[in-house]
């Protein structure tokens, strides 16, 4: 009986088969080839499923890479219903931030995170505050001697960061307020001979303290005084002398697959995804020649996928020969992975774009950044909205 089956059915397969065997056979050979693949396709489909989902989301990407590199050059093509989502956030971290500058004394602000939220905010936004007040509350605790400040104003006796003397500047700049001669100098003096600066101003003898996140910081914060203008003209030679050398050091001192070390010179210290991130961004807000290659090495080596917004890169580091300083400051991967990653977009291969954009729209789309707005850390929303900005200001809806 089973061989009776078996027989009825092979007679049955041959009899649909023989017709389509000799239609194939009867068409062009561009066409047998076309049908080829169209069944090994499917065979990869029904075989492989999970693979031929990732194929498919790749060829999608890479459509949308590739049409819009016909039209907005650069531009970021996130869905477009991604776009609407990210901007109402946007909208309301804007919010919650313009509103710690409304009252920064009632609220626990300090220097820093005024600073913070000064960059953060667009223009529009920042006219709605009362910029003279915040700019007397970042300067009123500040060391003249070296025009740096304390994490806590209220702590004269904690280190002076350097990275926060770099945040300050970029937020007078945007204030237009303009230190004097005496206050660069002052400042400029803290900087190594090589252009790298010290963590801390106490450290500016110990070269094993230079800094990649303070040299990246000052580096922003002259560049954005310079820019705005506000560079007083016995100082200009002095502080595009700074800029410079503060590029090169930087370029010099990172390692391989787009990485940097917080701590170049010291022994033990390790790349990290934050302090590289902020690197490579420094250098293209200051504009340094051929990035091309940093970019391609970045783009090659993107942050984990497990890493999330919010999360922060805790490699605390002591300091100083003589007396110990502390390097507590918390450091934020994804949210500054997103800047280097939009600025590195550009000048990708087709595939490391399609990585990147997958990567991206990954990380844009987990529920942290649908409810920062309500965090009470005044300082992270700040660093947050400054790269939600930074990635909604160079994308294109696709």
């Amino acid at each position: 009986m089973l061989a009776w089956i078996n027989a009825r059915a092979g007679e049955l397969a041959d009899s649909l088969w023989k017709p389509f065997w000799q239609w194939e056979l009867a068409r062009p050979w561009p066409w047998r080839l076309a049908l080829l693949l169209v069944f090994l396709l499917a065979g990869f489909c029904l075989g492989r499923p999970d693979d031929a989902k990732q194929l498919g989301r790749e060829g999608r990407d890479a459509i949308r890479v590739s049409l819009a590199g016909l039209g907005a050059q650069g531009r970021i093509p996130l869905r477009t219903s991604l776009v609407r989502r990210v901007a109402g956030e946007r909208q309301r971290l804007i919010r919650s931030v313009e509103l710690d500058l409304h009252n920064p004394d009632g609220i626990g602000m300090t220097p820093w995170a005024a600073s913070q939220a000064v960059v953060a905010l667009p223009v529009p936004e920042l006219a709605k505050i009362d910029v003279s007040s915040t700019t007397d509350f970042v300067l009123g605790p500040r060391f003249q001697a070296c025009f740096c400040w304390t994490e806590d104003p209220s702590r004269t006796d904690e280190p002076r960061a350097m990275h926060i003397s770099g945040w300050a500047l970029s937020a007078l700049a945007k204030m237009h307020r303009a230190p004097s001669s005496e206050e660069l100098d002052n400042l400029l003096g803290v900087a190594f001979p090589d252009g790298s600066w010290p963590m801390f101003a106490e450290l500016k003898s110990e070269p094993v303290a230079a800094s990649v996140y303070a040299t990246s910081w000052m580096l922003m914060g002259l560049v954005s005084l310079r820019d705005a203008g506000l560079v007083p003209a016995q100082s200009r030679g002095k502080v595009d002398n700074a800029i410079a050398r503060a590029q090169q050091w930087l370029l010099q001192s990172r390692r391989k697959n787009g990485r940097w070390k917080d701590f170049p010179n010291m022994v033990g210290s390790r790349p990290t995804v934050a302090i590289s991130a902020l690197a490579l961004h420094a250098l293209h807000y200051a504009k340094a020649p051929d990035l091309t290659d940093l970019d391609h090495d970045w783009l090659q080596n993107l942050p984990p996928s497990g890493l999330k917004l919010g999360d922060p890169e805790n490699h605390y580091t002591e300091l100083g020969a003589q007396k110990i300083f502390k390097d507590t400051f918390a450091q934020f991967p994804v949210e500054w992975s997103l800047v280097a990653t939009a600025d590195a977009f550009p000048n990708g291969a087709l595939m490391e774009k399609v990585k990147a954009l997958e990567w991206i729209e990954t990380v844009t789309s987990d529920k942290t950044l649908r409810e920062a707005d309500a965090s009470s850390v005044n300082w992270w929303r700040a660093e947050l909205l400054c790269s939600v900005n930074y990635l909604y200001d160079r994308t294109a809806p696709a």
